[in-house]
C-alpha cells in the first residue's frame, strides 16, 4: 500500500513524525497540538471526519487537542517509510519524496520546532532562531544531515543536561535558506501564528503566489 505524495500530503507526514501517535493495534492513529486550527487544518488536508477531544500534555501537563481516527492502510505504510509506534525517542530517518522534503520540515517545524528572536544589547545586534527538536537523537542527526546536504547549511545540536531532548538550531544566515525553503509561497498550508512570529521579526516576505 502507498499514499498520493503531494506537497500538502507531506507537510502532514512532518505533522504525524512530531506530534502524531500511531497505536499498537496496527489501525488506529491520533495528533495533537495545542492548536485547535492546526487540527482542523491536519483534518481537511487528511480527510478526516471526526470530534476534536481533548487530552493532556505529558510533557507539560497542559490541555491539549486531540483528534483520533482509524486507517489501517495508512498506519500501515508509515510503518515502512521511518514512523512507527511509540517513535518519540526511536524515530530514525523518514523516507520522504525529495521535491516534497521542505513541505515536510516545514511540518516538523509546526509540530515540535520554535522560531525566538531578541536583541543582544552587548552588541546591539538583532538576532534569530530556527530550532527543531526531537528526543531521538538519530532523527535530528538525520535531519541535520539531509538538510546540509540539499542546502548546505550545518546548523548546531544541543542537549541540556536536565532535558531529554534534543535541539537542532541554526541562526539568522543559515535560519533563513531553511525559511525561504519551507515558506516558497503565501499558500502553503502552516501554523499561522509561527509565521506571523516569523513575518513580525521581518524576516522574509512572502510572495503572493501558488506553489
Amino acid at each position: 500500500m502507498t499514499i498520493e505524495w503531494t506537497r500538502d500530503i507531506s507537510y502532514c507526514i512532518g505533522l504525524i513524525a512530531t506530534d502524531g501517535c500511531l497505536y499498537s493495534d496496527g489501525r488506529h492513529l491520533c495528533f495533537t497540538s495545542k492548536d485547535k486550527d492546526l487540527i482542523h487544518l491536519f483534518m481537511e488536508i487528511m480527510k478526516i471526519r471526526g470530534k476534536i477531544g481533548k487530552t493532556v500534555s505529558g510533557q507539560t501537563g497542559s490541555m491539549t487537542h486531540r483528534i483520533q481516527w482509524g486507517d489501517k492502510h495508512l498506519h500501515e505504510y508509515l510503518t515502512t517509510i521511518g514512523i512507527t509506534p511509540n517513535k518519540s525517542k526511536t524515530i530514525q530517518e523518514v523516507l520522504i519524496p525529495e521535491q516534497y522534503f521542505f513541505d515536510f520540515v516545514r511540518g516538523i517545524f509546526d509540530g515540535d520546532g520554535s522560531f525566538y528572536s531578541y536583541h543582544d544589547k552587548r552588541y546591539g545586534t538583532f538576532l534569530w532562531y530556527v530550532t527543531f527538536n526531537s528526543a531521538s537523537k538519530q532523527h535530528i542527526l538525520w535531519l541535520q544531515a539531509m538538510i546540509s546536504e540539499k542546502i548546505g547549511v550545518t546548523g548546531h545540536i544541543s542537549k541540556a543536561r536536565t532535558s531529554s531532548v534534543y535541539s537542532l538550531r541554526y541562526g539568522k544566515k543559515e535560519g533563513l535558506q531553511i525559511i525561504n525553503k519551507m515558506y516558497y509561497s503565501s499558500h502553503v498550508p502552516c501554523l499561522k501564528r509561527k509565521l506571523i512570529k516569523i513575518q513580525d521579526a521581518q524576516v522574509v516576505k512572502l510572495v503572493d503566489t501558488q506553489p
